[in-house]
């Protein structure tokens, strides 16, 4: 989903749905278990009225905790509402893309039972949304079920999406969108996951462009331009920081008369 405070979040960033379940506050019924062997149930909790449900991972140590499904329904049963995660456990590639060595210090230590596996250096990707939602037919009451699904693609080494496809409504391919980003990563810097291109096209990688936006980075990471792509040429806006980091001054694209517009914080 990256997360970067700064200018560029919403201009730049592909939003990645990502949910943490949370206990309802009405009392509650438990369901799972665990061994000393690191194996692991899932777990289920559920309002004592059973409006809603939710299902947590917890069959291994790498993703436990994390919500897999949700569900909310009425008084009478009927299911408004089913929200599924998936996840992917990947490993932290190194600069040659290749996986990092289990970490030594850890393998001294293995707990019985467990593989080299378990000392692997480790992230988890939220790879795919799919919600349900559901309303009864007001002349039948029959159940009328949507589909949506947003699907992250590709990861690069960081944890960044590199590309991901909103499928939107399920009854029409029409309407899918397919989203690329290219982060600028200065790891000796600790600047990571600067995303410098954005491109949203019509359903799939080969699709018409819908738009398109670029941003440039000055040497803290700060973001000094976001160029959006008007069909026409690209229209930039300039942003100036004090020592602070601190957006001092910014510079509008230029209009059909070549004016720019220029608004400065008053110190």
């Amino acid at each position: 989903m990256h997360r970067i405070v700064q200018t560029m979040l919403l201009a730049l960033a592909i939003v990645v749905g990502s949910h943490v379940g949370l206990a309802a506050a009405l009392p509650l019924e438990r369901g799972g278990a665990s061994d000393l062997k690191g194996r692991f149930a899932e777990l289920d909790t559920r309002r004592a009225d059973g409006v809603s449900t939710q299902v947590f991972e917890n069959r291994q140590y790498t993703l436990k905790g994390l919500l897999l499904e949700e569900s909310l329904k009425g008084a009478a049963g009927f299911v408004y509402s089913r929200t599924i995660n998936t996840y992917e456990v990947r490993p932290v590639l190194d600069a040659q893309n290749q996986p990092l060595e289990p970490v030594a210090s850890c393998l001294l230590d293995l707990a019985p039972g467990l593989s080299d596996e378990a000392c692997r250096v480790q992230f988890v990707t939220i790879d795919s949304v799919e919600t349900e939602t559901a309303e009864p037919d007001p002349q039948t009451g029959a159940r009328i079920v949507k589909r949506h699904m947003v699907q992250d693609l590709a990861f690069d080494r960081f944890g960044n999406v590199l590309e991901s496809i909103d499928f939107a409504d399920d009854a029409t391919s029409d309407d899918d969108v397919y989203a690329r980003v290219v982060y600028e990563n200065r790891a000796a810097d600790w600047l990571i996951g600067l995303p410098t291109e954005l491109e949203v096209r019509a359903g799939h990688a080969g699709g018409d462009l819908l738009r398109s936006r670029q941003g440039t980075y000055g040497s803290n990471g700060e973001l000094t331009s976001i160029s959006i792509d008007t069909g026409d040429g690209l229209a930039t806006t300039q942003l100036y920081y004090d020592a602070y980091g601190n957006v001092v001054r910014s510079v509008s694209p230029k209009n059909q008369a070549n004016q720019s517009q220029t608004l400065r914080l008053r110190q």
